[in-house]
Formats: C-alpha cells, structure tokens, sequence
C-alpha cells in the first residue's frame, strides 16, 4: 500500500471516528445538562473560540507548505506560536471580568479562565501536530485523536455526574488538550521537533498567517454569532436552544461533505494543471455532491424533531423548527460548497476574505434585527442570507471562470427536483400520520432504509448526471 493511500485511509477513519465520538459527546450533554447550562457555556466560551483561530497564526501551514525546512524555521513557527497563543491567553484571563459583566452571567470568568489555559498548551500542540502532517504520519494522529476524544467523552461525563455542570465542558476540553500534549511530544513526537523557540525571521510566517486567519475568524464567527448576540439581546436558553439546532445542522452538513472536502482541492487542481475546462469540473462536481445533500436535508428539515429529540431528548423540542429552517441554509450553501477549493486552486484567495466578510455581514445583520421577532426568524434570516451568497457566488464566478449561469443554475434546479421528489412521500406521510405516534428510533431505521432507495430511483427517473456514477460504481462492484 502507497504511503499516499495509505495517509487517505488513516485521514478518513479519523475523521469518521471524532464525528462520531462528536455526536455521542453532543448527545450525553445534552441529555445530562439543561438548556440554560448549555447556552452558558456557549455564551462564555465564544470569545475564546473566535480568538482560537489566531493563536498558531499560519505556523501549522507554514510548515506543511514550505519546500524545505530547517530546524530554524521550526525554532522561529514555534516563536511566532508562543506570541501569539500566550498574548491571546493572557487577554481571555484580563477581559473574562468584562466578559462576565457584559453578560450578567458570574460564572463566565472561571470557564474563561479553565479555557485560558489550553492557549499556553497549544504552541506545543499545533507545532508537532504540523511536522507529523508534513510527514503523512496520519496514524500517528489518528490514535492522537482517538484517545485525547476519548478521554473528552468519559472526562466531561465523569465532571457532570460529580456536580460540576457547565464547567464539565471546559474542564473536559482543557483534559483532551493535556492528553495530546503528552502524547504529541512524548510517545509520537515528531523526530524534527525543536523546544526552543526563535523569535527571529517570523515575517514569512506572519504574511502567510494573517490572511488566512482573518478568513478563518470571519467563518468561525458566522456560526458563533448568534450565541454573542442573543447572549445579550436574550436568555442563556434561547441560546442553547439556537446552538442545539445549529449544531445538528453542522453535524449533518460537515458529515456530508467529509468525503467530497478530501478530494475536491485535488479534482479540481488536477483539472487545472491538465488544462482541462475548470468551468464544466465545477458544474460537473457541483451537481453530483448535491444530488446527495440537498435531498438529505431536505429531509433532514422535515423529520428535525424526531431526530433531535432521539439524539438530545425532549427537553430540546424548541430546537427542531430552527434546525429545519438552518437545513434549507445548509442546503443553500452546499450548492457552492466547492467555492473555497476552486478559488484556492486559481490563487485568488482575496476573494475567499470577501465571501467571509460578505456572510459575517449578512448574518451579523440577521442576529440583530430580527432577534426581537423570535430566535426562529434570525434562522429564516440564515436562509435569506444564504440565498443572497448563493447568487452573489454564482455572478463572482461568471466573472473569474466564465461560469455559465444558465448551466450552472440547471444542476440545481435538477438537484432540487430530486430534493422535492425525495422529500413528497415524507411530507405526505406527516400530513397522513402524527409522528408522535411513532418511536423516534423507529422513524430513523426508517429514513435511512428509504433515502438511499428514494435517490437511486428518482436520480434513475429523471435521468440525473449521478446515474453515470452509480452505474460506473455498479459495474466496479460486481465486475
């Protein structure tokens, strides 16, 4: 086995696993602590979760991308690293106070504080976490994460079964990040690791860093926005109830796009460097993720209060009508969701700032005028927003790579026949039948039988480009 397949194979039974050690973490608290507990923890640790994204400043990629590297260069990342990561966790323990009054909330300071301190473990994490990708040590990093997840899970659980409500979350984080500093540097420490930092020659690193940190706050923020906003504007629990149902939404849309998120830089790079039409690979691609997402939540929003209550429980019920809204912003975005490969591919990253800057925008505006409506409309302002991204993506694209519009705007009306076709016989089972009837676990056994089923045979009726691929796999399968 290649090293490059092997690598691929290690990366996706990692990922697979932390999702699913994510949505059992997800369910556990859930059940074991109230609405408001969650909504606390939320409201306090979006500041720190927002300044995360600048704390390796780039190091990691710098490291990964670099052609050669020497041990200065991993002297000076770890430097640039140590800055950035303590300055960032002394700033979370100065302003936990502002913080905590802002709020009205006391307890917020302390889970700041216990979140604090995973910035002065990180420049010792993220380093040699960097050097072991550089490497394609994926294995490494698979039982790196497996057990630091692990030890998440059963640390949180334990902290909540002994009394220690929302601050199990922290104290359970700051215990997954002790685990992977102790096995990072200890038992699968990278043999080009350096402990000593340099502070000289950060510039390259800086340069590299601060864009795509820029970006990567703006995307972090679009999701930790409304946990700032209605934290103020409103209650500890309609920011839990908001942040359950986004994140069901989450859970859903990122398990989707695991798979197409490993090949899609490289479908579409090799397609560049082949001079072949980036054009129709974007359209082509495009259609065939969404023959599978759109119709899964489309779904997705019509059964969302069974699924949240077989997975949270029912004290989360509010939860399920913003899920089903923020499904139809997923599905929304997922029609572009290639974008970020492609303008990496074509080098035009100062537009992948502007998309963020665009989408902070809209759903910043949505927090905050529409609160005082419900919280269930700042999720319908999550669809509008995401319908004006969509088009404002489809002409940016006409412009970089002659996109065709009228092509384009075919694979999605396709894919969203094939959403709705799926989606009638669900729709008319709810109006026929009170699902309240019907065991959640029941109705789950059911979906998953009948969406695989549904989509073959409708993508087989309407004569869906995905046929040619399933076709192919059959032939694969049975050759």
């Amino acid at each position: 086995m290649s090293k490059v397949v092997k690598a691929v194979l290690d990366s996706s039974m990692t990922s697979m696993f932390i999702q699913v050690i994510t949505l059992i973490m997800s369910m556990v608290v859930a059940r074991m602590l109230t609405p408001e507990e969650v909504g606390i923890y939320a409201i306090s640790s979006a500041l720190a979760m927002i300044l995360a994204e600048f704390k390796i400043l780039g190091a990691g990629a710098y490291l990964i991308r670099e052609k050669f590297i020497c041990s200065e260069k991993i002297k000076s990342a770890l430097g640039l690293t140590i800055i950035m990561s303590f300055g960032l966790g002394f700033f979370i323990i100065v302003s936990a106070n502002y913080v905590s009054s802002f709020y009205g909330i006391d307890d917020s300071r302390y889970l700041l504080w216990i979140i604090s301190l995973t910035f002065f473990i990180s420049p010792y994490t993220s380093i040699p976490y960097a050097l072991l990708t550089r490497d394609m040590d994926f294995s490494s990093q698979r039982k790196i994460k497996i057990w630091s997840s692990i030890l998440n899970l059963f640390s949180t659980v334990i902290f909540i079964l002994n009394g220690f409500s929302y601050y199990s979350i922290a104290l359970g984080y700051l215990a997954a990040m002790i685990c992977q500093f102790v096995l990072i540097n200890f038992i699968f420490q990278s043999k080009m690791m350096e402990y000593v930092p340099s502070f000289r020659n950060m510039g390259p690193i800086f340069r590299l860093g601060i864009m795509t940190s820029i970006g990567s706050l703006l995307n972090r923020s679009n999701t930790l926005l409304p946990d700032i906003v209605i934290g103020k504007l409103g209650t500890p629990v309609q920011v839990g109830i908001f942040s359950r149902g986004l994140g069901f939404v989450q859970f859903i849309s990122h398990t989707l796009g695991n798979g197409i998120s490993a090949v899609s830089f490289s479908y579409l790079s090799s397609v560049r460097r082949n001079g072949g039409n980036l054009e129709n690979a974007y359209v082509k691609s495009s259609t065939l993720f969404n023959s599978i997402a759109t119709p899964t939540l489309l779904v997705a929003a019509l059964l969302s209060l069974p699924a949240i209550r077989l997975l949270f429980g029912n004290q989360w019920d509010e939860a399920a009508e913003i899920a089903s809204y923020l499904m139809i912003w997923a599905a929304l975005r997922a029609f572009h969701y290639q974008f970020s490969g492609l303008l990496i591919t074509l080098g035009r990253t100062s537009f992948l700032l502007a998309r963020e800057v665009l989408c902070f925008t809209l759903i910043i505006s949505s927090c905050f005028f529409l609160y005082d409506l419900g919280i269930k409309y700042i999720a319908i302002g999550f669809m509008a927003s995401a319908l004006f991204e969509f088009i404002f993506l489809t002409l940016l694209l006409k412009y970089l790579i002659n996109l065709s519009v009228i092509d384009f705007l075919k694979g999605v009306f396709l894919n969203l026949t094939l959403g709705a076709l799926c989606a009638a016989p669900v729709l008319v089972f709810k109006s026929v039948f009170n699902l309240e009837d019907f065991s959640e676990l029941l109705i789950a056994a059911l979906v998953f039988l009948y969406l695989p089923f549904a989509i073959f045979l409708f993508v087989t009726i309407t004569k869906h480009p995905m046929k040619e691929s399933l076709d192919f796999l059959k032939l694969k399968i049975f050759k």
